[in-house]
């Protein structure tokens, strides 16, 4: 994964919740250090995780990591304005990076695995976007290579990735992505997903 860069969205409030989704524990580590763990145990050397609210509790649990902390003071204008701030940071780092995959870390099931097996879709397809495929839908994680680049810095703050594979379905290829569709939002999520 020489050429990639991965981006994790963990700037949110988690306001249906009414607190940090990204501190709750599931299987011993907390979701975003989960999710960040999955990151970097691809062996991707450019990773952007983007904090907003509660940052600096955030912060704690993955500084000791390989990840480049990005904050994003606007996250209240939606997770496109998250998107673009760590694509930004990605180009800084690398202005050669060729295809970056997106994440969010409210999926406990995020793996390593699964996102090698992105890139290794991406690779053997050559399609411009590999998405998840779970629940009936496409989504999160998904990689866009860089033809998509210009499109996600212009996209609207309010805007998700997903706006845009289904926007761009006909360029989409998918990797099924087993409890994908498991995320945490609201208080039952945590006792139905989180409590095992």
């Amino acid at each position: 994964m020489s050429q990639s860069a991965i981006i994790i969205l963990a700037a949110g409030e988690s306001l249906r919740l009414g607190k940090s989704k990204q501190l709750l524990f599931f299987r011993g580590l907390t979701l975003l250090r989960r999710t960040a763990l999955a990151a970097t145990e691809t062996g991707c050397k450019n990773i952007v995780a983007v904090l907003g609210a509660n940052a600096a509790a955030h912060q704690s649990e993955i500084d000791d990591l390989p990840v480049t902390i990005v904050i994003n003071h606007q996250w209240k204008r939606g997770m496109g304005c998250s998107i673009k701030v760590g694509l930004a940071s990605v180009l800084q780092q690398s202005p050669t990076t060729s295809h970056v995959i997106v994440l969010v870390c409210d999926q406990p099931y995020v793996s390593a695995s699964h996102l090698v097996g992105l890139e290794k879709k991406f690779v053997e397809t050559k399609a411009s976007i590999v998405a998840s495929a779970y629940a009936g839908t496409e989504g999160v994680p998904a990689l866009f290579d860089k033809t998509w680049f210009e499109e996600i810095s212009q996209m609207s703050d309010g805007e998700g990735a997903k706006n845009i594979l289904f926007k761009n379905k006909a360029h989409v290829v998918t990797v099924p992505f087993v409890n994908g569709g498991i995320d945490i939002d609201t208080e039952s999520d945590v006792e139905n997903f989180l409590n095992d």
